[in-house]
């Protein structure tokens, strides 16, 4: 028979719950977990119910400070990851900001000196290029 609302669910659970492998993953946990708690302990003597409690509550503290130290971790770890990632980016722009103005100001010395009437071969030599890296600097915009 399929079990197909909550009140025939919760009725098969009481009736079934002898017959149940206490080992399950599903007597274990689920939406009726508190039902089985409380069948293991409503037989126990009050000094033993007492001591499962405290146990119970110190598994639970205990289960929310590690959710809370990895929620707490991966927040760190993301805040940290994208501050690095940010400089990184800044000193990569810089970097290339300051290549490109060295190329443009290497071709504008480059120009002026071929302005000036200085033969192709001196230009590249002072400037420790080749004819034809000379050639292709002056091909740039």
């Amino acid at each position: 028979k399929d079990l197909t609302t909550e009140l025939e669910k919760f009725l098969y659970l009481i009736k079934n719950m002898g017959k149940m492998d206490t080992n399950s993953e599903a007597y274990k946990s689920g939406e009726y977990k508190e039902v089985f708690e409380s069948a293991e302990t409503g037989l126990l003597a009050a000094e033993d119910y007492e001591l499962y409690s405290a146990s119970a509550e110190a598994v639970r503290e205990h289960e929310a400070a590690v959710a809370y130290a990895a929620n707490k971790g991966k927040a760190e770890g993301r805040a940290e990851g994208w501050a690095e990632g940010r400089a990184e980016g800044r000193a990569e722009g810089r970097a290339e900001g300051e290549a490109q103005g060295l190329a443009k100001g290497i071709i504008k010395v480059v120009r002026n000196m071929l302005n000036f009437g200085m033969p192709k071969d001196q230009v590249a030599a002072i400037n420790n290029m080749t004819i034809a890296e000379l050639n292709n600097l002056l091909d740039q915009k």
